[in-house]
């Protein structure tokens, strides 16, 4: 009953068929194109794909496992039609999902992925993308606020000019090609291009950095979150922390190296940073460099 089930909720997903839930009215046939009158609503009242939601809904109730890894969404090919959810959410409601939608998006399985996807400009805010591989993806210029990757694997992925800040990035099992240039960790401090290069797989002097080779940490920018204990630590290292220890476990930098990708304004803020970069010394070097061809890991 179950497998019937799930392959009828995503044939729902992956369907060409759109339903709107209102009073409509057939007028007549224009160039073989019915025309339909829609009384007493405007098409922005509608909430969109509530048919692919609600499938998206029971689909991940029934079927998901988090313990054995399994997800509904690893079963859907059609990923236009599966991000179409939250791009289409983005312009009715501004938000990237309903309420009880930001936990539906973990599994997405794009290995077989031959297309790039585009979805530059859109909020992702909230969204819980864990053990997902994301294959040929373009989501520059996004916000990506409050998201959670946790066993996530990124291959030719674009999410440059991006504000990544309050994310949570952990235990990455696989980059091949990631470029998160420009994308801000928390308020006006961005990821060091040096740690660019190294997830994409380049030399440096792809990007410039206004002339300045290393990413400023003065005091005005960490003084929102600073109230006491040096709170805004935690937030920081939560976002960039996964791409560090990824870093540092395939041997593509050193904790040395990660310390030189910063300017500080003021020792204070040096030391305390130093410190919490020394924590990530138990990561390094577990594996030796793999270059291009690491994408055997994952294929």
């Amino acid at each position: 009953m179950l497998p019937a089930t799930n392959e009828k909720l995503q044939e729902v997903m992956e369907s060409e068929t759109n339903y709107l839930l209102t009073k409509a009215e057939t007028k007549t046939v224009l160039y073989d194109n019915e025309l339909l009158v829609i009384q007493n609503k405007k098409l922005s009242d509608f909430a969109p794909d509530m048919d692919r939601w609600l499938a998206l809904l029971v689909g991940n109730t029934l079927y998901n496992d988090i313990d054995k890894e399994q997800f509904f969404n690893g079963k859907i090919k059609n990923f236009q039609h599966l991000f179409d959810l939250i791009v289409n959410w983005n312009y009715a409601y501004r938000t990237s999902a309903p309420i009880w939608g930001y936990e539906l998006f973990m599994g997405i399985d794009m290995r077989e992925n031959a297309d790039t996807i585009n979805l530059q400009c859109v909020s992702f805010s909230g969204i819980n993308f864990s053990y997902s591989y994301f294959k040929n993806l373009s989501a520059a210029n996004s916000i990506i606020r409050n998201v959670k990757f946790y066993g996530n694997s990124f291959c030719n992925v674009e999410l440059t000019d991006g504000d990544l800040s309050g994310s949570s990035i952990t235990n990455i099992l696989f980059i091949d090609h990631l470029d998160i240039a420009f994308s801000t960790v928390i308020q006006t401090i961005t990821v060091p291009l040096q740690l660019v290069a190294k997830l994409m797989n380049r030399g440096p002097g792809r990007y410039t950095n206004f002339g300045n080779d290393k990413t400023f940490i003065g005091s005005e920018s960490v003084d929102f979150f600073v109230r006491s204990d040096f709170i805004y630590q935690s937030e920081f290292y939560n976002t960039i922390n996964g791409f560090l220890i990824y870093g540092l476990k395939k041997g593509k930098f050193s904790v040395e190296e990660i310390k030189s990708w910063f300017e500080f304004e003021t020792e204070e803020l040096k030391s305390k940073f130093y410190a919490e970069f020394d924590k990530l010394k138990e990561h390094e070097c577990i594996v030796t460099e793999i270059a291009h061809n690491d994408v055997s890991e994952q294929s």
